[in-house]
């Protein structure tokens, strides 16, 4: 029996290391064309610039405008851009105006995270245009960062602004007791339901497994020490057009036996979906539903 009282008593969460706003990094080809393109991110806290990444190449400024944009435009113009921003940091990025009427800093919104530079990376990916598309070996699946990753982007679309407060931290929910912190898997909280999201989309079915057991534990001890009147577990299922037949079908012969098991004994909310933009949807419901 594992004796969780002294965990029960702590009531401080740790504050996330970095609080402050991204910013896109745009760009404009042309002048009189009205179209810009995000190549990079800047980090403001407390309004000035702290940190900033430019992509290290552009494939697509590349495809769009061919010779008239080559890889040899495209480095002389990030040496320059970064340059800039360096020198312009701890300054008011609201100040900030480039050398080049090409490039503009937009306006900031919050986000928070472990670090600066884990925000900046996860911000990074999900908003600059200009990168070309990672291509996924066959039958790789999607790992849990991964899918993470793609649910936080969909699900900040619908909740907007509510996003931020249910979010949970890439390193997992930290609970400080004395001078220790422990540290719960947990997405998304708040102060009614606490879930966890789940790739089980490998192709080792033991690596599924563990994934969901691992939560399933997380997401119980968790509410010994935080009371929640609900939890919940969203699982990525394998898919046949990612992995091989025979992977998909082992999966689905162990899950069938432990998804009843949960389901009959009500024990959380159970989603599950072969798409992250179901399973989104999925999970957005339980926050809507709780904060309406």
């Amino acid at each position: 029996m594992i004796d969780l009282s002294q965990l029960a008593k702590a009531t401080d969460a740790v504050a996330p290391g970095f609080e402050g706003k991204w910013h896109t990094i745009e760009f404009q080809p042309e002048l009189h064309v009205p179209q810009f393109f995000v190549i990079g991110v800047a980090l403001s806290r407390a309004g000035k610039l702290v940190n900033f990444r430019v992509a290290e190449e552009a494939a697509r400024l590349q495809c769009f405008y061919g010779d008239r944009f080559s890889r040899d435009t495209w480095g002389w113009l990030r040496s320059e851009l970064a340059a800039d921003l360096q020198l312009a940091k701890n300054s008011p990025w609201s100040r900030y105006v480039s050398a080049s009427p090409q490039i503009r800093v937009g306006e900031g919104h919050y986000v928070s995270g472990s670090d600066a530079n884990s925000v900046l990376s996860r911000i990074f990916e999900r908003v600059v245009t200009v990168t070309a598309p990672e291509r996924r070996p066959r039958n790789q699946g999607i790992t849990q960062p991964a899918l993470r990753q793609k649910m936080a982007e969909l699900m900040k679309v619908r909740l907007s602004t509510r996003y931020e407060t249910i979010s949970q931290p890439e390193g997992g929910l930290q609970i400080k007791d004395g001078d220790k912190f422990h540290s719960f898997d947990i997405t998304y909280d708040d102060t009614e339901t606490a879930s966890s999201v789940v790739s089980a989309c490998y192709l080792d079915l033991n690596k599924a497994r563990l994934n969901v057991v691992t939560a399933l534990a997380d997401l119980e001890m968790f509410r010994h020490v935080r009371t929640r009147k609900q939890l919940g577990l969203a699982v990525l299922t394998p898919s046949a057009t990612l992995l091989p037949r025979a992977n998909v079908d082992e999966w689905e012969r162990w899950w069938e036996n432990f998804s009843y098991k949960m389901r009959e004994s009500n024990l959380m909310l159970l989603a599950e979906s072969e798409r992250p933009e179901e399973l989104a949807e999925q999970v957005q419901n339980w926050y809507v539903d709780a904060g309406s």
